[in-house]
């Protein structure tokens, strides 16, 4: 068997029994095997001469194959799982295949959706919390982005408009000095020529 094959296998019942009574040789045997292709058993008694072997398949969509030997005759047929069901509680040999159909596996195939419903949820709480963290980031990031893009806009505006205003007090400041000077200049020239003009009209009096 491969280890697929074993992995695939999640219930396994043996009993073997070899008893020899009075030199008579009394064998049974007991298998159930189940898994993902199905469910099968298997059911042998050899007691001196007599020989008795009845063994089912789970074949899908609900169907059986049983086969069932006693001494040399054989018997193959393929029937549902509901006649499965009632050839199993006519027969006392075989009512442990019985117990482990109604109650055994029931439970099993129970938890096993159970775990698959549990794990398919934690599957789309984690996508949903993939989308969760996913938007808080690109939410985060667009603030950050905005944030800083108007925080840096404003500071060059203040920056600009700062030096353009310095700029401009200081050109204002620098062509009202000059003013000042170019007035000054003038009224000084102007004083000059004053006093030249008197002290050549006072020279001209005296000659």
């Amino acid at each position: 068997m491969s280890s697929t094959e074993k992995s695939s296998v999640f219930y396994r019942y043996e009993h073997n029994l070899s008893v020899v009574n009075k030199g008579v040789k009394h064998v049974v045997k007991e298998t159930i095997i189940d898994g993902e292709k199905g469910v099968s058993f298997l059911f042998l008694e050899k007691k001196g001469d007599d020989f008795y072997k009845i063994q089912g398949k789970e074949l899908g969509n609900g169907m059986f194959e049983i086969k069932e030997k006693k001494g040399e005759n054989e018997k193959i047929s393929e029937i549902k799982e509901a006649e499965v069901m009632k050839l199993l509680g006519s027969n006392k040999k075989i009512q442990f295949v019985e117990t482990y159909m109604k109650k055994d596996r029931k439970k099993i195939q129970a938890e096993k959706g159970r775990v698959s419903k549990k794990t398919s949820k934690k599957s789309g709480g984690s996508k949903k919390s993939s989308k969760k963290v996913s938007k808080k980031v690109s939410k985060k990031l667009g603030g950050s982005k905005k944030k800083a893009s108007k925080k840096a806009s404003k500071k060059v505006s203040k920056k600009l408009g700062g030096s353009k205003k310095k700029a401009s007090k200081k050109v204002s400041k620098k062509l009202g000095g000059s003013k000042k000077k170019v007035t000054k200049n003038c009224g000084e020239s102007k004083k000059t020529s004053k006093k030249t003009s008197k002290k050549t009209s006072k020279k001209t009096s005296k000659k």
